[in-house]
């Protein structure tokens, strides 16, 4: 079966009576033909696949060679190209700080993600204090736009560290 079929809604061509003589906009004073072009009908019906798309089957290499599957997962939502450079990047980064390397591996000491989340939130909350806005009004609006519940004392204190900086 073909992956794409192309389709009018007609099922012949219709020629002009008198063909026009010149290009484009040099047909001057022709009549528009009653059926339309007709070519600007057809439509292209693609047949995809259904399902999710292959994974670069060199990410099957990193299941063989032992790779963890969180790292495996990294590669195949980055991408295995950019996957293989950050990977570069660390290992030269282990190879010039024993306590990155240890016994062939990488040590890595990452912060989690809810940390980047509480950091962008303290960020947020300073920007809305500098604005003038009210410890009550950003706690209303942290609930309401990120869905986040904070007390007014504890946005009053980010708020004042993001002061004293």
């Amino acid at each position: 079966m073909a992956n794409s079929e192309k389709r009018n809604s007609t099922a012949r061509i219709t020629p002009r009576p008198d063909p026009a003589q010149g290009v484009g906009g040099r047909q001057q004073d022709l009549p528009l033909p009653s059926e339309g072009g007709g070519y600007l009908d057809i439509c292209t019906i693609l047949r995809l696949p259904v399902g999710r798309a292959r994974a670069d089957s060199r990410v099957d290499e990193l299941a063989d060679m032992g790779l963890s599957p969180t790292w495996r997962r990294v590669a195949e939502a980055v991408g295995f190209d950019t996957f293989l450079v950050v990977w570069q990047i660390l290992d030269d980064v282990a190879a010039n700080d024993q306590r990155w390397n240890h016994k062939d591996n990488i040590r890595l000491n990452m912060p989690s993600f809810r940390r980047f989340l509480r950091y962008q939130r303290n960020l947020y909350i300073q920007q809305l204090d500098s604005e003038g806005h009210s410890a009550q009004q950003i706690q209303g609006m942290l609930c309401r736009q990120i869905g986040v519940k904070l007390s007014v004392e504890h946005i009053g204190r980010v708020a004042k560290r993001g002061r004293n900086e």
